[in-house]
């Protein structure tokens, strides 16, 4: 998705990923968008040394919703979106 109209570009600098989102972002509504940054968030933290992600709208901060709803202009981590992650089997 990176180059994308949904993701535009992602940096890494001090330990947090700076994932810019394209137009096509927008286009996501409700909970969907939610999952999708939840799985966003999910992958870049994935990286060795990411803990948190900050979001921008074609270079522009914006506010995104964590998993409960909330909106938030503040970075995001894993734990913001725990409520969404699958249960383990077993």
């Amino acid at each position: 998705l990176v180059g994308s109209d949904v993701i535009r570009s992602i940096g890494i600098s001090g330990g947090i990923a700076n994932v810019d989102l394209g137009t096509g972002f927008t286009d996501i509504v409700g909970r969907d968008q939610i999952m999708a940054l939840a799985q966003i968030v999910s992958t870049v933290t994935g990286l060795p040394g990411v803990g948190r992600v900050a979001f921008t709208l074609e270079g522009v901060p914006v506010g995104v919703p964590r998993g409960d709803g909330a909106v938030t202009t503040e970075s995001v981590s894993r734990d913001d979106y725990a409520l969404l992650a699958p249960v383990p089997l077993g």
